[in-house]
């Protein structure tokens, strides 16, 4: 376990765990580590207990998106209730999640 979130790697699946505030710094620390990541798996961002993420997470996750997208995987957001919120204020939660998920709430 890092010191900024924490990963679970299996064969086809990475589950990466964020904590409560994520900050500046802290998603510089992930740009690093996206560089060793499988794309072509799928990655799970759990954002579960996550309350506030700097605007440069959002960027990060949106550059994720697109990367994994490319790469022949595929991202799976688990949001905290304040942060599904947040992200249905700025249009971006659709982005994040399943046609099929959204079709069911």
């Amino acid at each position: 376990m890092n010191t900024c979130c924490k990963l679970d790697d299996t064969s086809r699946s990475l589950s990466w765990k964020f904590p409560v505030h994520i900050g500046f710094e802290a998603t510089t620390n992930y740009l690093y580590q996206l560089s060793s990541i499988n794309l072509s798996m799928t990655v799970t961002f759990d954002l579960s207990e996550t309350e506030v993420v700097h605007s440069s997470f959002i960027g990060f996750m949106i550059d994720f998106k697109e990367r994994i997208v490319r790469s022949g995987g595929t991202l799976d957001v688990i949001f905290s209730p304040q942060l599904r919120k947040h992200f249905t204020r700025m249009n971006l939660y659709h982005h994040f999640v399943s046609e099929d998920i959204l079709k069911a709430i």
